[in-house]
């Protein structure tokens, strides 16, 4: 008989396995207070039969006579010496007697969890998906992302949170109650968020044709900048920025000269065009580096540019999203993506300037001055010595030198 029982079992979970749909096998024994396209969650196979649960944290059991799933738990067969029934799955039995298999809950696992009827957790739960108590958590339950179940048979005797609780009749929570938002929503309708796209992409499609011009036109220009970008990092930085405080009286020295009030919107201009000509420096370097480690090698200069550019502004393209979003998280993570956006391209701007005072723009090669006082200390290589006359090789005897002319 337990043979064949086991057999049977086998096939059932074999079918719902294979089934599309767990909904099909649902065949609720109220359907006026109970929907028919029920969805079953987890499955359960034990010595007793096949259990389930569904979305809803009803329990279901296999009937095996009738071939259906059935809405409740079945009568236990199993009876204690004075011939009552032992149900452990009854909510009036006490907790410390019912629940004595001790589990462990992963914390911040994104999968249901469910504490069986026989089974407690001796800690706090915190988990970003669903959580269904049956049995007995001594500690507090938290969900970031999805609701919590106290079922009728269920005991918390801390605190609940999640964005839903539901605790029906029977179930207890010895703490509080608290229903919150879920700091993991982000809401991506939000109008600020489509702006502030609209602006970064805006700035992005703006340096990505500015550093395709400057490689294309003037790759001379472009590669002594990036010299000098790179190889006196410290040096630019701090002389840009030292350039920046003093482009307000830059453009009061220029405007009170004579010819200068038509050359003044020339100033931040050119500070414009240097800044633009840091980031196409700084994004050659971040594309070098994303080539030689994910690319097998250096790429062209206009590859390796528009990668680097889109690399930089894909931080500003994050932060435009999580600002935009409702949740003080989505906003708090906005800000610290900001921030690290901001100083990342506080450097090509400040050194750009710097680069483009010391090459001149490009124009020439800048040389450190270690660079001029080795130049200068090496000797200038030795000159040939003058050949003289005799040193001239000799012209070949004529080759009709021995015949008589006369």
């Amino acid at each position: 008989m337990r043979t064949s029982r086991a057999i049977r079992i086998f096939l059932t979970v074999a079918g719902l396995a294979c089934a599309p749909a767990w909904s099909s096998f649902a065949q609720p024994t109220d359907a006026s207070d109970k929907p028919t396209d029920t969805i079953f969650n987890e499955i359960r196979l034990n010595d007793d039969g096949v259990f389930t649960v569904d979305t809803a944290g009803y329990d279901w059991y296999y009937d095996f006579e009738r071939e259906v799933f059935v809405l409740g738990i079945p009568e236990p067969d199993e009876t204690v010496p004075d011939g009552r029934p032992i149900d452990y799955r009854n909510a009036e039995a006490p907790h410390e007697q019912r629940c004595t298999e001790e589990i462990w809950i992963k914390p911040f696992e994104t999968r249901p969890v469910t504490i069986g009827y026989d089974e407690f957790v001796d800690d706090d739960v915190t988990v970003l998906g669903r959580v269904t108590v049956k049995g007995w958590v001594t500690g507090d339950v938290e969900s970031l992302n999805r609701r919590v179940l106290v079922t009728e048979t269920g005991r918390v005797d801390g605190d609940i949170q999640a964005p839903k609780v539901v605790v029906r009749e029977g179930g207890i929570v010895g703490g509080d109650i608290v229903e919150k938002a879920s700091p993991l929503d982000i809401d991506l309708r939000a109008p600020f968020s489509v702006a502030g796209i609209v602006v970064v992409a805006s700035f992005t499609a703006f340096l990505l044709i500015s550093g395709v011009l400057m490689v294309i036109v003037a790759p001379r220009h472009v590669g002594n900048f990036c010299v000098c970008f790179e190889s006196c990092k410290v040096k630019t930085f701090f002389l840009g920025f030292l350039l920046w405080l003093l482009l307000p009286p830059l453009i009061v020295l220029v405007a009170i000269t004579i010819v200068g009030i038509p050359l003044t919107p020339l100033v931040p201009l050119a500070y414009i065009l240097t800044a633009v000509m840091g980031m196409v420096a700084f994004g050659n370097m971040i594309g070098r580096s994303f080539a030689r480690r994910f690319l097998g090698g250096e790429k062209s200069r206009l590859f390796q540019t528009t990668v680097g550019i889109l690399l930089v502004m894909s931080l500003w393209f994050v932060s435009a999203i999580l600002l935009g979003s409702s949740g003080a998280t989505a906003e708090g993570f906005g800000v610290f993506f900001l921030v690290i956006a901001i100083l990342l391209t506080a450097f090509p701007v400040s050194s750009g300037v710097g680069a483009a005072f010391l090459t001149r723009f490009g124009v020439r090669e800048y040389l450190d001055w270690k660079d001029r006082a080795r130049s200068a200390a090496e000797p200038p290589p030795p000159a040939p010595p003058p050949i003289r006359p005799e040193q001239f090789p000799a012209p070949p005897p004529d080759s009709v030198s021995g015949v008589d002319e006369t």
